[in-house]
């Protein structure tokens, strides 16, 4: 069995009833038999060349040093995110930093290039017009990816 797990870092993991992906991560684990595989990924926007021509221009971009820093920094946040007992059940963990525009579209491109089993994401618990404005990776991935979605959803306060 094969699972992949996005992460966005969003919230510390100190700070659990807030930090909607890093719930999701030990249900990840949880489900899985001995001997299954855990993917863990973060996406990242890809580094330009900074100039007024290039799409999605920002004046205040990150150097190449920078960007490769956040990648390299980002890879050991989520190795801190596997669960001390992941080994001993002999579960096989595969960490990853994708560089992509669209994260929603990451994961299911990575899902697909995995043979993931299941897709497991944390959801924010957004509805209505947040939902609207400020859209949702875990409905994007459900609606266009034909792989099952464990969707880890906040505690009720």
């Amino acid at each position: 069995m094969r699972i992949i797990c996005g992460t966005d870092f969003s919230k510390p993991a100190a700070q659990a009833a807030n930090a909607a992906a890093a719930r999701a991560i030990p249900y990840a684990y949880a489900t899985l038999p001995r001997g299954a595989m855990v993917k863990l990924i973060h996406i990242i926007p890809p580094w330009e060349l900074p100039g007024p021509l290039v799409p999605h221009y920002q004046p205040k971009r990150l150097t190449e040093k920078q960007h490769k820093q956040l990648a390299a920094d980002s890879l050991k946040q989520l190795r801190a995110l596997i669960p001390a007992e992941a080994e001993a059940r002999g579960i096989v963990t595969e960490l990853e930093v994708i560089e992509h525009r669209d994260a929603a579209k990451a994961i299911g491109q990575e899902a697909e290039r995995f043979g993931a089993d299941v897709i497991c994401l944390g959801s924010h618990g957004r509805g209505g017009l947040s939902k609207a404005v400020l859209g949702s990776v875990a409905q994007t991935v459900m609606t266009h990816s034909p792989r099952p979605l464990l969707v880890v959803r906040p505690p009720k306060p």
